[in-house]
């Protein structure tokens, strides 16, 4: 397990670490239309971790948003991650989606780009078991971790 990469604003706290196999990208907080200056420095700060944990190549970016509300900011946030990942060959998953999280995915149609799990250790668990079987698929539902 590395060091986390900690990230601070008013509506926004970033944490990426490598743990094993998997980068943990952990945001808390909010990005909303009232706080533009914010969370571009924010968006700024996700992204510089998450380049940080991107190297050497993790199998998978496990993104906790146990702790993050979710607005069409935070699914905009989401699809530069997916992207960012992307360009690396690297797939990135959701932990503890709410309800509401969930439904905004769906109203952007983008919630089946998404594997999802209910906690970082069982996303972890799916790490351990595509270094088992060789198998790049993932398993995670697509349902929502109740609130």
């Amino acid at each position: 397990m590395s060091r986390p990469i900690v990230h601070s604003s008013d509506t926004l706290i970033v944490s990426a670490q490598r743990r094993g196999a998997a980068a943990v990208l952990v945001l808390a907080g909010a990005l909303d239309h009232g706080t533009a200056v914010p969370s571009g420095a924010s968006v700024h700060a996700v992204l510089a971790g998450l380049d940080a944990v991107l190297t050497p190549r993790p199998r998978m970016v496990i993104a906790d948003l146990t702790a993050f509300e979710v607005s069409r900011f935070g699914v905009g946030l989401l699809g530069l991650i997916r992207r960012r990942a992307a360009r690396a060959g690297v797939r990135v998953v959701l932990v503890g989606l709410s309800s509401a999280s969930e439904s905004l995915l769906g109203e952007a149609r983008c919630s089946a780009l998404y594997p999802t799990y209910p906690t970082v250790p069982v996303a972890l668990g799916a790490v351990g078991a595509l270094g088992a079987s060789g198998d790049e698929r993932l398993r995670g539902s697509r349902r929502p971790v109740p609130a």
